[in-house]
């Protein structure tokens, strides 16, 4: 039952027409965040090899997991306000309170990494160009991506594959990885003419490629937290005008 309140902006139908649009909005976001996290681990992980953490998988992985928790709980929410049922209602605003933190802790810790990236970065490419590549197929296989995806040889150059455990094992034959040509061939490398080789390094463009995807994780998730945010009032709103069940 409801209480005899129509006075004022928070009145019932007012609210419960607010709750239905935010619930489609909220909807919207659970599967927004769920996109971008299968999109980042199934279409954006190439380079995933080249860090010595796993935050690059953790991180999409979380919001994954809460955009089902969204599309669940948005759900719960619809119910309690269809019914006017105060049980659904207190539910529903707990698990989007929790919701709502776990979202900006996401977004802030995107954030915070996509300015940290870099150093890590510039120390893990290194060592596994060094111990790693040609032993590791998943590191081989990432490095020899972003050198042909990127038009780029080593970390800072061609010179940098200089000295590594790569060239050493293959007896200082392979100057450069095949990837490292303009025109990729079986044995480019082993020729390294200059005309066919590039140059360039790829550091930049790999510290590029994961500060502008933590950067997307960060603004989605705190994005969607200021969208959880508006709920967390909307409901507070309607249970004043739900009686004690």
């Amino acid at each position: 039952m409801m209480k005899a309140r129509n006075e004022g902006f928070c009145n019932i139908v007012c609210m419960k027409t607010l709750f239905f649009v935010f619930s489609f909005l909220f909807w919207l976001a659970g599967l927004g965040i769920m996109g971008v996290g299968i999109w980042i681990m199934v279409y954006k992980s190439d380079y995933q090899s080249l860090l010595d953490s796993d935050i690059y998988v953790i991180i999409p992985g979380l919001m994954i997991a809460a955009g089902v928790v969204v599309v669940i709980v948005g759900i719960i929410g619809c119910l309690g306000a269809a019914k006017e049922n105060r049980f659904f209602l207190i539910s529903f605003l707990v698990m989007v309170i929790l919701i709502f933190i776990l979202e900006l802790a996401i977004g802030v810790l995107a954030f915070v990494y996509s300015s940290k990236i870099k150093d890590e970065i510039q120390t893990s490419i290194k060592e596994k160009m060094n111990q790693q590549y040609g032993v590791n197929d998943a590191v081989t296989n990432s490095i020899d991506t972003l050198q042909q995806e990127n038009r780029c040889c080593g970390d800072t150059g061609g010179k940098s594959w200089n000295g590594t455990s790569w060239q050493q094992r293959d007896g200082n034959e392979n100057v450069v990885p095949d990837s490292c040509c303009k025109t990729v061939s079986e044995g480019c490398g082993k020729r390294m003419h200059p005309s066919n080789i590039n140059n360039e390094g790829c550091l930049t463009q790999v510290e590029e490629f994961f500060q502008e995807h933590f950067f997307i994780l960060a603004i989605v998730g705190i994005g969607v937290a200021c969208l959880q945010l508006i709920g967390i009032i909307v409901t507070v709103c309607i249970l004043r005008f739900v009686e004690e069940y």
